[in-house]
Formats: structure tokens, sequence, C-alpha cells
């Protein structure tokens, strides 16, 4: 999903490109020897995708690969650089800097969101963590079903982890975008089987 491509294949393509070590532009001075590099991210297809959700192991039991794949398709519509103007959320799992933190503290959200493998990471590592964050805190965990486990764990994802345990775990609490997207993962998880 990335390619890494030389600054003197960007300066002779008259790309400009820059440092983030000096933030000086490359075409600035022709005679420097061009062996810094910069990274720039592909669009992913969808295969590719699938196949790097396939790789990571999820670890829980409410979430297929096939659910992740759907929230993509629901956030971004698989675009990497998909930024939401109200809330902030960025990349192809819409995720937002707090979400990034809880998850990912060591690994720059400014300068990483827009890495599809790592925001794929990020967006997987938060499910996980939102499963046990719920389970260890929601104190009627144990009495729900599987469907209301999933549902509050999409509600999380959508809502924010925060305002469903504000809530309570009360999903009549949500918003109506929150209690769509759960409409719209369980619709979705219905049409796979």
């Amino acid at each position: 999903m990335k390619k890494t491509v030389y600054a003197a294949l960007l300066a002779a393509l008259l790309i400009p490109a820059t440092t983030k070590k000096t933030g000086e532009s490359y075409l600035s001075d022709h005679k420097t020897r061009y062996k810094e590099y910069i990274t720039i991210y592909v669009p992913p297809s969808k295969e590719d995708i699938r196949d790097f959700i396939s790789s990571k192991k999820l670890k829980n039991k409410y979430l297929s690969p096939e659910s992740i794949e759907d929230m993509i398709n629901r956030e971004s519509a698989f675009n990497f650089m998909a930024v939401n103007q109200k809330t902030g959320a960025r990349g192809l799992m819409q995720l937002t800097r707090t979400a990034w933190e809880d998850v990912n503290p060591g690994i720059s959200y400014e300068e990483q969101w827009f890495n599809p493998e790592e925001n794929l990471e990020t967006g997987i590592k938060y499910l996980n963590w939102l499963v046990r964050a719920i389970s260890e805190n929601n104190p009627r965990w144990e009495r729900l079903n599987n469907k209301e486990k999933r549902d509050l764990i999409i509600a999380g994802y959508n809502w924010g982890y925060g305002n469903l345990k504000a809530s309570r775990w009360n999903m009549k609490k949500a918003p109506d975008e929150t209690k769509n997207y759960v409409a719209f993962m369980n619709r979705s998880a219905k049409r796979r089987r």
C-alpha cells in the first residue's frame, strides 16, 4: 500500500517535495545529491484492504473481517484520505485523535492517519480495546447476548466510548446517527450470512 519514491525522481518530474528534517524544497537546490526520500501512499484496493484485515487477529468474536470491511465502506467509502469535517475523524476507519491515542500513544496521529496500513491497524486495535473496555466496565455485560454486545461495540466505535459509558450503556440514549449506524452494520451482517 505504499511506495518509496526518491526525491531525485520527484525533482525530475517537477513535483515539489519537502523533507521533514528541513522543510526545504528538493527543487531549491539542483546541485544537491538527493539521498533523502519520501513515502507516498497509493490508494489501496478493496482487495488490499481485505487481505490486510484477514492477516490481523481480531481478539473478539463479535466482529468478523467482513464486518470491519463494512465499517470501512460506511466510514470512508474506502477513501484513505477521507476527513470528516464535523468530527475531524480521518482515514479509512475514520479515527479521531482520541481513539488513536487510546491505542497508539507512541505513533503520531498527525503523521500517520493517512497511512492506510497504520489506520487499519489502529482501527482494529481500537475495536479490540472497545471490547475490553466495555466488557470490564459494563456491569450487565455477562447478561447480554452476543448481538447486544456487538451493538454496544459498534455504538462505541461510532458514538465514542465516553459517550456510551456516560449513557450508562443505554442504546436508547444514542443519537440517531449511531442508531442508524448500528442498524446498517446489522443489515450488512445479515446479508453476508
